[in-house]
């Protein structure tokens, strides 16, 4: 059972991985909802865009139009707070003047790792020089079929309240002298709060507005960049881009990684849902473990295109740019149009996205805090994990200590599901006793598969023994074990805890249990054929030993087995050493788990052998003893089980009823003969 778990494990862990690959292999193949038009790298333009994707119209420079630049300054413009919890805002950001970018958003309720108590900064740019680099840059307007870059181009600061709460950027487009459209992109911060039907300060309300400064008539769209991809906090976890789309009042979240986006396959296009739903979207943006970024349109219809592009799938892997495109708004002589959006910079807190606001239509934000896929999707049931995880939260509030939380947790679980897992040891220890038998049945009826069967089921039958009972609650325990699994990798309150801090005392070297459990951390990492170690991690190297000795000497084997059985057991317990490194830079919240449970399985199965032993024996020298429940005298109860005669012990009986089905099975094979 606990080899199976292992390479069940295995298989979750690596499926991505192997998908990924293959994948990359054979370009001609998609993913489900993918589009397969999309064989090679699109060529870039000089904004960034895929140029497969930009309209045909006519160059700027050839059409007399041009856009009003604003002050040659890049000194960013500052709003919200970079103060450490503050009281008014829960985050500050600076604006890029050059296409109104966001380069900078600080969430100051949080700080960046354990040992740099600085501010957790987020969607800072990538390293590149196209726009879609940066996070909810404007790109492009078109104005009349006619396509001008912003990107490049400082927008006014046109006010900003002196609070910070606020600030408004515009441009504008020129036909020869005459002014014709201002593009205006507003900002505006929400205050914190702790109120759940608010965003909690979570939120920043951005909106594009597109003024007609004629009194002619004008067409006018826009394109601008998304929200750049939240920095992954270990080297195991992947970031991915997740959209919510309107399922008839109900958001169904689809969800891609962004290693996904390869050379073969490098663009996507999320404007809808995959088919053949074909749901309007609701709202896109980026995930980690453990913080979201997205733009919700409160007016989705004014979204025509929404594409998720690879940068450079070969030297710049896990870097992709999102790129949003309005629909064409017909302008009226001194009429606007307006596109208004609410972006979520902020942690996957379950007291957060689980509020009244965040879980409500059309947000419903609380479906990304697991974001399952792969092989183990199947199995693994949100309401589970979030059970699981206040569970968690209870037991951190009785001991005060995450790490200790985490073991006691598995400690709970493992006493829940020890009947489960008694009956299934129990019905291995009876399968070892039916081994020499089944082997003689073997060699009796030779290559007679249908004689073989049949024998084996009048065995089964004969001895009370069910087959299934040795699987059946390895596979019940499964979805727990994953859950649990799930719920130590999507509870943010592990971030940056640590295991066993009292009075100000680290009393062991784990110090972020979201983090590998670093005794020594290398200046430069090492890698070893498909693995990379960044340090010394001791939790996987005492799960190697713990996981060796539990398949070694406490998994369950036949009592008679053949050679190539010999060999195979031989194998499997070796294979064990392997899985650890799999595991060597997951967070330390996780293997504390696994070496844990692993732990308090060698001392159950102990614990049950020995009971089981126990009774064989009491049973082998006195027989069962079984006693009214009325009120009887401790010399009538004597008397009692004095009388009873002695009886077979449970194994002997069981060996009895073999014999008895062989000779059955003799009798009748006479009879045919």
């Amino acid at each position: 059972m606990v080899v199976g778990m292992l390479l069940i494990m295995a298989l979750c862990v690596g499926y991505e991985y192997f998908l990924n690959y293959e994948y990359s292999r054979h370009p001609q193949w998609t993913r489900a909802g993918q589009d397969n038009t999309a064989q090679t790298a699109p060529s870039i333009s000089s904004n960034g865009v895929p140029a497969t994707t930009l309209p045909s119209v006519v160059a700027s420079t050839q059409s007399g139009w041009r856009i009003m630049a604003g002050p040659a300054s890049t000194q960013p413009v500052r709003l919200g707070s970079d103060q450490y919890q503050d009281s008014h805002f829960r985050m500050g950001l600076e604006v890029n003047p050059a296409g109104a970018a966001i380069d900078l958003v600080e969430l100051n309720r949080f700080h960046e790792t354990v040992d740099d108590p600085g501010l957790f900064k987020f969607q800072t740019p990538y390293d590149s020089q196209w726009d879609l680099s940066h996070s909810s840059a404007a790109i492009a307007v078109t104005v009349d079929g006619v396509r001008l870059d912003l990107g490049d181009k400082n927008f006014s600061m046109d006010s900003r309240a002196e609070d910070g709460e606020s600030a408004d950027f515009s441009a504008i487009v020129y036909l020869g002298d005459t002014p014709v459209v201002r593009v205006v992109k507003e900002f505006s911060l929400d205050k914190a709060s702790t109120d759940p039907a608010s965003s909690e300060g979570y939120e920043i309300r951005i909106k594009y507005r597109m003024d007609n400064l004629t009194d002619q008539r004008h067409t006018a769209s826009l394109e601008f960049s998304g929200p750049t991809m939240p920095q992954a906090e270990t080297a195991r976890q992947d970031t991915e881009i997740v959209a919510g789309y309107d399922n008839q009042g109900l958001v169904k979240v689809e969800h891609q990684t962004v290693s996904s986006f390869t050379k073969s396959s490098p663009s996507k296009d999320f404007s809808t849902a995959a088919q053949p739903e074909r749901m309007p979207l609701l709202w896109l943006g980026a995930s980690s473990n453990y913080f979201n970024a997205v733009v919700h349109f409160e007016e989705s219809k004014s979204i025509a295109t929404a594409v998720v592009s690879a940068f450079d799938p070969t030297n710049l892997p896990g870097r992709v740019g999102i790129r949003f495109d309005t629909t064409v708004f017909d302008l009226a002589p001194s009429s606007s149009a307006s596109v208004p959006m609410l972006v979520y910079f902020g942690p996957k807190m379950r007291s957060v996205l689980q509020s009244k606001y965040y879980s409500s239509f059309p947000m419903e934000y609380d479906q990304t805090l697991v974001l399952t896929s792969g092989i183990c999707s199947v199995c693994t049931f949100p309401w589970l994990i979030n059970l699981l995880v206040n569970f968690l939260a209870g037991l951190h509030w009785l001991l005060g200590d995450w790490g200790l939380a985490i073991i006691a947790m598995v400690l709970c679980v493992r006493l829940l599901l020890h009947p489960i897992t008694k009956k299934s040891q129990v019905s291995m220890m009876k399968m070892q006793k039916l081994a020499p038998e089944m082997e003689r049945l073997k060699k009796k009826f030779g290559d007679d598969k249908d004689g073989f069967q049949k024998a084996q089921m009048d065995l089964y039958k004969n001895v009370g023994f069910t087959p299934i009972l040795g699987c059946l609650p390895m596979f019940l325990q499964m979805p727990i074990f994953i859950a649990l699994w799930r719920a130590l990798q999507t509870t943010f309150e592990l971030r940056q805890s640590p295991f066993l801090y009292f009075g100000g005392v680290h009393f062991t070297w784990i110090h972020d249990l979201a983090q590998p459990d670093f005794l020594i951390k290398f200046s430069t990492p090492v890698h070893l054929l498909f693995f990379t170690f960044a340090g010394l991690n001791v939790l996987p190297l005492a799960m190697a030993v713990v996981t060796f000795i539990n398949t070694k000497y406490f998994t369950p084997r036949p009592a008679v087995m053949s050679p190539e059985q010999e060999q195979q057991q031989k194998m499997m317990t070796w294979m064990t050493l392997v899985f650890p490194f799999m595991f060597y830079g997951f967070p330390s919240g996780l293997n504390l788990y696994y070496l844990t449970s692993t732990t308090l399985g060698i001392l159950e199965s102990k614990h049950i052998r020995n009971h089981i032993r126990k009774a064989e024996a009491e049973e082998a020298a006195h027989g069962p003893v079984i006693v009214d429940a009325g009120k009887l005298s401790r010399q009538t109860r004597r008397q009692e089980v004095a009388a009873v005669p002695a009886k077979k012990g449970f194994w002997a009986s069981m060996q009895q009823r073999i014999e008895d089905a062989q000779r059955e099975a003799q009798k009748r094979n006479k009879k045919k003969l």
